[in-house]
Protein backbone atom coordinates (compact mmCIF):
# COMPACT_ATOMS: atom_id res chain seq x y z
CA UNK A 1 0.00 0.00 0.00
CA UNK A 2 1.31 3.47 -1.12
CA UNK A 3 1.06 6.15 1.59
CA UNK A 4 0.91 9.65 0.91
CA UNK A 5 1.00 13.37 2.21
CA UNK A 6 -1.60 15.48 0.70
CA UNK A 7 0.17 19.69 0.60
CA UNK A 8 -3.10 22.19 -0.16
CA UNK A 9 -3.22 25.63 -1.22
CA UNK A 10 -4.54 27.34 2.21
CA UNK A 11 -7.99 28.33 2.10
CA UNK A 12 -10.27 30.24 4.80
CA UNK A 13 -12.41 28.24 6.74
CA UNK A 14 -14.81 28.11 9.85
CA UNK A 15 -13.19 28.49 12.74
CA UNK A 16 -13.32 24.67 14.59
CA UNK A 17 -13.09 23.63 10.79
CA UNK A 18 -10.31 21.56 9.55
CA UNK A 19 -10.00 21.50 6.05
CA UNK A 20 -6.74 18.97 6.50
CA UNK A 21 -9.18 16.39 8.40
CA UNK A 22 -11.69 16.84 6.02
CA UNK A 23 -10.05 15.91 2.65
CA UNK A 24 -7.93 12.88 4.65
CA UNK A 25 -10.82 11.69 5.97
CA UNK A 26 -12.99 12.30 2.31
CA UNK A 27 -10.49 11.21 -0.45
CA UNK A 28 -9.60 7.87 2.46
CA UNK A 29 -13.54 6.95 2.37
CA UNK A 30 -13.66 7.66 -1.56
CA UNK A 31 -10.19 5.02 -1.95
CA UNK A 32 -11.69 2.89 0.46
CA UNK A 33 -7.52 2.73 2.39
CA UNK A 34 -6.00 4.80 4.55
CA UNK A 35 -3.59 6.13 2.06
CA UNK A 36 -3.35 9.30 3.04
CA UNK A 37 -1.77 9.65 6.14
CA UNK A 38 -0.78 13.83 6.41
CA UNK A 39 -2.78 16.99 5.53
CA UNK A 40 -1.77 20.06 5.78
CA UNK A 41 -3.11 23.53 4.69
CA UNK A 42 0.23 25.91 3.15
CA UNK A 43 0.21 29.55 1.55
CA UNK A 44 1.29 28.99 -2.04
CA UNK A 45 2.79 32.44 -2.48
CA UNK A 46 5.80 31.10 0.32
CA UNK A 47 5.93 27.69 -0.13
CA UNK A 48 8.34 26.30 -2.97
CA UNK A 49 6.31 22.74 -3.49
CA UNK A 50 3.08 24.20 -3.85
CA UNK A 51 4.65 26.63 -6.25
CA UNK A 52 6.22 24.19 -8.25
CA UNK A 53 2.74 22.04 -8.18
CA UNK A 54 1.09 24.92 -9.57
CA UNK A 55 3.51 25.52 -12.59
CA UNK A 56 3.44 21.83 -13.62
CA UNK A 57 -0.43 21.61 -13.20
CA UNK A 58 -0.57 25.42 -15.15
CA UNK A 59 2.21 23.47 -18.36
CA UNK A 60 -0.34 20.45 -18.76
CA UNK A 61 -3.39 22.95 -18.62
CA UNK A 62 -2.17 24.93 -20.97
CA UNK A 63 -0.48 22.19 -23.56
CA UNK A 64 -3.99 20.36 -23.21
CA UNK A 65 -6.13 23.85 -24.24
CA UNK A 66 -3.15 24.27 -27.46
CA UNK A 67 -4.29 20.70 -28.42
CA UNK A 68 -7.86 21.16 -28.18
CA UNK A 69 -7.96 23.92 -30.48
CA UNK A 70 -5.45 22.33 -32.78
CA UNK A 71 -3.14 25.61 -32.11
CA UNK A 72 0.50 25.89 -33.91
CA UNK A 73 1.42 29.31 -33.23
CA UNK A 74 4.52 30.02 -32.25
CA UNK A 75 5.08 29.07 -28.50
CA UNK A 76 3.71 31.39 -25.28
CA UNK A 77 5.64 31.96 -22.35
CA UNK A 78 3.67 29.35 -20.62
CA UNK A 79 4.07 27.01 -24.11
CA UNK A 80 7.87 27.72 -23.55
CA UNK A 81 7.55 26.79 -19.74
CA UNK A 82 5.14 22.99 -21.13
CA UNK A 83 7.71 22.15 -23.28
CA UNK A 84 11.19 22.84 -21.10
CA UNK A 85 9.02 20.42 -18.41
CA UNK A 86 8.35 17.71 -21.42
CA UNK A 87 12.11 17.86 -21.92
CA UNK A 88 12.95 18.08 -18.61
CA UNK A 89 11.15 14.21 -18.26
CA UNK A 90 12.38 13.03 -21.46
CA UNK A 91 8.70 13.48 -23.00
CA UNK A 92 7.36 14.53 -26.36
CA UNK A 93 4.78 16.47 -24.79
CA UNK A 94 2.48 16.43 -20.95
CA UNK A 95 0.36 14.17 -22.44
CA UNK A 96 -1.63 11.16 -19.73
CA UNK A 97 1.25 8.58 -19.65
CA UNK A 98 2.97 6.76 -16.94
CA UNK A 99 6.91 6.54 -16.79
CA UNK A 100 9.84 6.54 -14.52
CA UNK A 101 9.89 9.82 -13.73
CA UNK A 102 6.74 11.39 -13.98
CA UNK A 103 3.12 10.02 -14.09
CA UNK A 104 0.71 12.25 -15.58
CA UNK A 105 -3.55 11.27 -15.53
CA UNK A 106 -6.20 13.64 -16.89
CA UNK A 107 -9.38 12.98 -14.38
CA UNK A 108 -12.54 13.97 -15.77
CA UNK A 109 -16.01 13.65 -14.74
CA UNK A 110 -19.53 12.48 -15.91
CA UNK A 111 -19.55 14.84 -19.18
CA UNK A 112 -17.75 17.43 -20.45
CA UNK A 113 -18.64 20.55 -18.21
CA UNK A 114 -17.70 20.69 -14.20
CA UNK A 115 -21.09 21.55 -12.08
CA UNK A 116 -20.71 24.47 -10.28
CA UNK A 117 -18.62 24.40 -6.86
CA UNK A 118 -21.24 24.51 -3.74
CA UNK A 119 -20.88 25.32 -0.09
CA UNK A 120 -20.84 22.17 2.38
CA UNK A 121 -21.91 22.66 5.82
CA UNK A 122 -20.35 19.57 7.69
CA UNK A 123 -21.71 18.82 11.35
CA UNK A 124 -18.02 17.30 11.99
CA UNK A 125 -16.49 20.61 11.88
CA UNK A 126 -18.23 22.64 14.21
CA UNK A 127 -17.55 19.93 17.00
Amino acid sequence: MELVGVHLDGISTPAGCSLEDEVRRMTNRRLRATSVVTAVCMDSKTNDLLQVADLVAGAIFHERRQAAISETAPRSNKGKVALRLAMAFDRPGLVDGREARVNIATCQGKGATRPPLKVVNRTVCAS
